[in-house]
């Protein structure tokens, strides 16, 4: 991986409006993947909404992508409303928003766009990840058992594993660090718990960064470790 990885605790683009600035700089190419969500209607209203947001910091070059399969009626593209590409050439950031975990983890590997992403990473593109995109982040997807219905029956957990190892909690708040450390002590895995108000920056080689407003928290077995704003650590 050459590529930046931002993870966004979940807010809303004012909660993560520190992270944006630098996941999504002004004259960015971005493209949009809203498959956290089943229907094509509610894909369209995520798409729609990020859509908005990144209009409204300066980046105007948006493609939402609505669908997973390889061919498409141009006609329903354009009562969608939307543009659809089916690579990532040139393409600055992937954006993948919030919903159902197991539900993008699906689509996503059935339609092999997971290859298409690392090969968007290694050619120095970035991502964002917010909420369900900040869990497949991560080393495995299991811990959001705990706020996502499991209706696809995922059997195959792997995330991405672009956190060196560590599984991602978006929507952190305190009184989850009991259960965080019972995931990391059965999965042996740290977490990286990032509240709605906060994000993270993850370098190619391993370092990460807070950038707030609030600060992240590193769950282990044993202990947490917060990361005020600002902090860079190894994740290594």
């Amino acid at each position: 991986m050459t590529g930046l990885v931002f993870l966004g605790g979940g807010g809303s683009e004012a909660a993560e409006a520190a992270l944006w600035a630098e996941a999504f700089p002004a004259g960015s190419r971005v493209v949009i993947w809203p498959f956290a969500h089943r229907a094509a209607d509610d894909r369209r209203a995520a798409g729609a909404w990020a859509t908005e947001a990144l209009l409204a910091i300066g980046v105007e070059d948006v493609d939402v992508w609505v669908t997973t399969e390889p061919a498409l009626d141009r006609r329903l593209l354009d009562q969608l409303g939307v543009r659809r590409r089916r690579d990532l050439d040139g393409v600055d950031v992937v954006a993948v928003p919030g919903g159902n975990t197991f539900d993008l983890l699906q689509a996503l590997r059935e339609a092999g766009l997971l290859d298409l992403l690392h090969a968007h990473l290694l050619r120095g593109g970035s991502l964002y990840g917010g909420s369900a995109g900040a869990v497949l982040a991560g080393a495995d997807v299991d811990l959001a058992r705990a706020a996502d219905p499991d209706d696809v029956g995922t059997t195959d957990t792997r995330g991405l594993d672009l956190v060196h190892g560590h599984d991602v909690l978006p929507h952190w708040t305190d009184d989850q660090e009991a259960a965080a450390r019972r995931h990391s002590r059965a999965s042996r895995r740290s977490v990286l718990a990032i509240p709605e108000r906060g994000g993270v920056v993850v370098a190619p080689d391993g370092t990460a960064r807070s950038v707030g407003p609030d600060d992240v928290q590193v769950i282990t077995a044993e202990r947490t470790v917060r990361r005020a704003v600002g902090e860079e650590w190894s994740l290594r």
